[in-house]
């Protein structure tokens, strides 16, 4: 069994808006729901490595 992470940055244009106001984000979370029901997807959450911008 291979295990996979993905960390994601915010980009600038994120700096302004709620990740969950960005255009994008249905498209986002219709390709994690994909991944889950492939049974790709283990766990996802936030991963908060730097508290400041959390």
């Amino acid at each position: 069994m291979v295990w996979h992470a993905l960390l994601h940055r915010p980009g600038p244009g994120l700096d302004r808006v709620s990740v969950f106001e960005h255009p994008a984000f249905l498209e986002h979370l219709t390709f994690v729901r994909r991944l889950q029901a492939d049974g790709m997807l283990v766990a996802a959450r936030p991963c908060r490595t730097n508290p400041a911008r959390a």
